[in-house]
């Protein structure tokens, strides 16, 4: 006999049934789903055909705030549909829709990367929070999630493996908390989203003793890195590259302890003081990447008693003393590079060795004497500068392992006038500040002097766009800005960002002029176009 399904759904609707008072409302468009084919299901099976409807009907060529701006060509109830759709809200098994993987008849993936859902994630998704072990919406940059009611349902999924959203629009003040809840978790990437300009709660990582991967990059956070992720037990892959860490001094002593720590990379990241010596008791350690980083100081030696290093970029900071002896026991190194650092004295013979005749060492790059102001004697370096190198333009690519690539993103091309992106840092009267929070009348920094905004030619932090990133020595944080902007260099005249190579001269908002050290292109969220007097 066929069930009732308004009843069985009744029952489990978050808002008691009053969502299906609006024909339409995704969750009547799922209902109607039910009743056209799915009527005979038991109430488990249908409840979960029901959710993922929801999913379908709510991220389905739907708008949102960010929608409504970088598809402003489009009418609202036409913008383009999922990627692929394939067998979706059709009367087909769902373990056979797209991106849907089973366990027996109940769903336990939902893998729709780089798919094009539009629209704001439903949080129906929690009635599959039984089963539902994996999942992967990375790199659906329009897909939208606000405040508490937006992401509250994170913590109900408490079956949850891995849980990837890079390159969303999921939007919350920092990290939430919600995501301590998920104790079985292995994999999380939040890297690249709204989950910004707020703290990182220890709350939210308290209980995740079970978690392997954790990518947190291109966000600004107001906090520091809490204790609770350097001590969790099973963590080997970090990410934290392109990160600005805003109101606060974050050094690198976090990594202190940390039990399984097996990647490393934290790339355009400013942090305040040197590496740590206690680095040489991370023996599970083998790839470590911390290059544009304004790290200081010496080398530790220590660092040289890693048995399982096999990658270590730290080029472009200000490390000061000679490359340690010790750096020849790291039997394993493969690829090591100095260049761009303020070190002297000849390259170790030790580590020549692994290099001549051994060939264990791939790369060895140094600011050789060789080069026009090298201070490192490297007859074995394969290469002898940033630019010889290929190291001034990039740090390490981004992490691969996990969750699965995808590559593409609308970027929209920007108009004349559109200057920073979100990413840009402020000085202000009351101290740095992202450029999104300014509002006309604020008194920001320009040569010697404050000036007020009075205007805004651009101000939106909802679209995506080209930037030529930019990073200048003494400098914490990088400039972020369109690629036609012009930029002051020394000598009295100026010239478009993207054409900037390292080395040039340009001035400084506090005044003087300063290298650039870093030529950079990227994509970044946020055009802000502020006038001053």
């Amino acid at each position: 006999a066929q069930s009732n399904p308004l009843q069985i759904l009744t029952a489990v609707a978050l808002d008691n049934g009053a969502e299906f008072n609006d024909p339409n409302s995704y969750q009547s468009k799922a209902l109607r789903f039910i009743e056209q084919f799915r009527a005979s299901e038991p109430p488990v099976e249908m409840v979960q055909y029901y959710a993922l409807a929801c999913i379908f009907f709510a991220t389905n060529g739907k708008s949102n705030k960010r929608t409504d701006i970088a598809f402003s060509q489009f009418a609202s109830d036409n913008l383009p549909g999922w990627r692929t759709n394939s067998s979706w809200v059709t009367s087909a098994s769902k373990c056979t829709w797209h991106g849907i993987s089973c366990n027996g008849n109940f769903v336990s993936q939902i893998q729709l990367p780089d798919n094009r859902l539009f629209g704001k994630f439903p949080p129906e998704v929690s009635l599959l929070s039984q089963t539902l072990e994996t999942l992967d919406l990375y790199l659906n940059f329009y897909l939208v999630t606000e405040g508490e009611d937006g992401n509250k349902w994170i913590a109900q999924m408490t079956n949850l493996r891995e849980l990837f959203f890079g390159t969303t629009s999921f939007e919350y003040s920092g990290i939430p908390t919600y995501i301590g809840a998920l104790t079985l978790l292995e994999e999380i990437d939040i890297s690249n989203t709204f989950y910004t300009r707020g703290p990182i709660p220890s709350e939210a990582f308290t209980d995740l003793g079970l978690l392997t991967y954790i990518d947190m990059a291109d966000n600004i956070y107001e906090s520091e890195i809490p204790t609770e992720i350097s001590n969790l037990p099973n963590l080997q892959y970090l990410y934290i590259d392109n990160v600005n860490f805003m109101g606060v001094d974050q050094s690198l002593d976090f990594l202190i302890g940390m039990p399984a720590i097996f990647e490393n990379w934290m790339d355009f990241t400013s942090f305040t003081g040197s590496l740590p010596t206690e680095m040489g008791q991370l023996s599970t350690l083998k790839s470590f990447s911390c290059c544009f980083c304004g790290l200081s100081g010496p080398i530790p030696s220590e660092i040289g008693n890693l048995p399982n290093l096999d990658r270590l970029w730290v080029y472009q900071n200000d490390l000061t003393g000679t490359i340690p002896t010790e750096f020849g026991k790291l039997s394993n190194m493969m690829y090591l590079h100095f260049e761009g650092n303020a070190l002297e004295g000849p390259m170790p013979n030790e580590i020549c060795e692994n290099r001549v005749p051994l060939k264990l060492i791939e790369e060895l790059g140094a600011d050789c004497t060789s080069e026009p102001g090298g201070t490192i004697d490297c007859p074995c370096c394969t290469c002898c500068s940033g630019s010889l190198c290929d190291n001034f333009s990039d740090g390490t690519p981004s992490p691969t392992s996990s969750p699965t690539a995808a590559q593409e993103v609308t970027v929209i091309q920007i108009p004349t006038g559109f200057c920073f992106s979100g990413n840009t840092i402020v000085e202000t009267m009351s101290g740095p500040r992202p450029i999104g929070e300014l509002q006309v009348g604020d008194m920001v920094k320009s040569g010697n002097e404050f000036d007020k905004i009075f205007s805004f030619g651009h101000k939106t932090d909802e679209k995506v766009a080209d930037f030529v990133q930019i990073r200048v020595a003494g400098s914490r944080h990088n400039l972020e800005m369109s690629p036609n902007h012009m930029i002051f260099v020394e000598g009295g005249s100026s010239k478009p960002a993207s054409t900037l190579v390292v080395g040039d001269r340009v001035s400084l908002a506090e005044g003087g002029f300063a290298n650039v050290i870093s030529v950079k292109a990227i994509i970044a969220k946020g055009l802000y176009a502020p006038f001053t007097q």
